[in-house]
């Protein structure tokens, strides 16, 4: 089984095919984050907001109101979190390519 991984590593077009789908995934979850983030910020809300059920329709953890407007970071987090993970597995990939070769 440890073969088959290390002949599927050297196959260079699946391993260049595999890192770009996840960077493509990675950085459509990161600009998606910063659309909802921008639309979440300019949405009006009415003067009496105190639902705070609004705050789960928008996001999560990272999901603010300050005053009629709603602050929301939890996309761009998961965005930046999924771009470093693709990093880091390219980055080790690319480490145990050389070391092997």
């Amino acid at each position: 089984m440890r073969s088959d991984l290390e002949k599927m590593l050297h196959d260079t077009t699946l391993t260049t095919f595999a890192l770009a789908i996840g960077f493509g995934w990675s950085l459509y979850q990161l600009a998606h984050g910063i659309s909802e983030f921008i639309d979440a910020l300019t949405a009006h809300l009415p003067p009496d907001t105190t639902n705070p059920g609004i705050v789960g329709a928008y996001g999560g953890g990272l999901t603010w109101i300050t005053g009629r407007r709603v602050i929301t970071l939890d996309r761009i987090l998961q965005g930046l979190i999924e771009l470093g993970v693709v990093t880091a597995v390219a980055l080790l990939v690319r480490r145990r390519i050389m070391t092997s070769a």
